[in-house]
């Protein structure tokens, strides 16, 4: 996959997509092209004596990636060390890290000067096969996920999947499960050649570097016809209304992808309820999706705390859920879905224990 690149294109700017390998000089030159960086805690002490091209810059900003530090507060201090070490409108922002230090530098770089230009460097498996594309922020507020945020895409985006390397167990697991999910809401086609290439994933860096490089030019047909998500690109929201519901459940005590997972085998489970799709597509979608997923996703999930978290989602109009439920294998479509209606049954079916042993029988 070194040397793959293609670009982005987008109502702030087009953007450009590139791989690399550590020793490439051209991931040198990314480095050597700003002064300051924003570099997610757990990166900078794995890394700063394997990289040396961070010792190239003046001034490092540590980030602690924690859910709930996932703040407008920690996007304003990281603006106010930016202004301490005079940091000016013309300069390149380099961003290192996953999701959380995304979010919080999207909304920092987006308000600081009114904008400034940032280079993402994504070091997760989830960031660099998701959410790197598409410049969303999303910013926690109060008890709820996601509350705030904005568009800013960065002005290039750098991928280096020997980052991956040193990512645990359920990191990984993480960002297979948005893989799964961008390929599940793109046609039957897709959904077979991930079936049946999943297991390999974890084994082979060849195929997982060219899983990711399909995830986001999957993704980027998608936000490309839909930058700011007020119609197709909704449909990426597929597994993430009852996965934000199941983190806050479960007081984020599961990842971000994991969540996503189960949120879409749930979505496709409230589908089959509904007559929407078929059972034996339920059983299909199912057998696939489970392999990704443990016993322990689905116990000790706070019913009440899903429920009230599920009706502060941002789809949703007054009384109703805005779901992104399947139509058939490899589709979906924004439903909405009386609330108090029914659907709140087949969400304590899903969870209930007798649900849970049938599924990891």
């Amino acid at each position: 996959m070194r040397n793959k690149s293609f670009q982005i294109k987008s109502h702030y700017r087009d953007y450009d997509v590139h791989w690399h390998s550590f020793d490439d000089k051209s991931f040198q030159d990314v480095f050597a092209g700003s002064r300051v960086a924003v570099i997610d805690k757990n990166v900078f002490e794995l890394y700063q004596d394997r990289v040396g091209t961070i010792d190239s810059l003046e001034k490092v900003i540590i980030q602690e990636a924690r859910e709930e530090l996932k703040t407008a507060e920690s996007s304003l201090n990281i603006c106010q060390q930016l202004l301490d070490c005079g940091f000016s409108r013309g300069e390149k922002l380099l961003v290192i890290g996953g999701g959380i230090v995304q979010d919080l530098v999207t909304f920092a770089a987006s308000i600081l000067f009114r904008g400034v230009p940032w280079v993402f460097i994504p070091t997760t498996l989830l960031a660099q096969s998701d959410s790197c594309l598409g410049g969303k922020s999303s910013i926690n507020f109060g008890n709820w996920k996601n509350q705030l945020g904005n568009f800013y895409p960065p002005v290039e985006i750098h991928i280096a999947p020997e980052y991956l390397k040193t990512l645990k167990a359920e990191d990984i697991r993480s960002g297979l499960g948005e893989i799964v999910k961008v390929h599940l809401i793109n046609g039957a086609d897709n959904v077979s050649r991930m079936e049946k290439n999943f297991s390999s994933l974890t084994s082979d860096d060849q195929k997982m570097s060219e899983a990711i490089y399909r995830a986001l030019k999957l993704k980027a047909a998608i936000i490309e016809q839909d930058e700011f998500d007020t119609g197709l690109r909704l449909k990426m929201n597929y597994g993430h209304t009852f996965g934000h519901a199941l983190e806050s459940a479960k007081e984020f005590d599961i990842s971000h992808g994991v969540a996503v997972n189960v949120g879409a085998d749930l979505a496709n489970y409230v589908s089959s309820k509904m007559g929407m799709i078929s059972n034996a597509d339920y059983e299909y979608l199912n057998s696939f999706l489970k392999t990704n997923l443990n016993r322990n996703d689905l116990t000790n999930v706070n019913l009440d705390l899903f429920l009230n978290a599920l009706k502060h989602d941002k789809k949703n109009k007054p009384g109703e859920y805005g779901l992104i439920l399947p139509d058939r294998i490899g589709n979906v479509e924004l439903t909405f879905v009386p609330m108090g209606g029914g659907i709140e049954q087949y969400i304590s079916e899903y969870f209930s224990t007798e649900n849970i042993n049938k599924v990891f029988s």
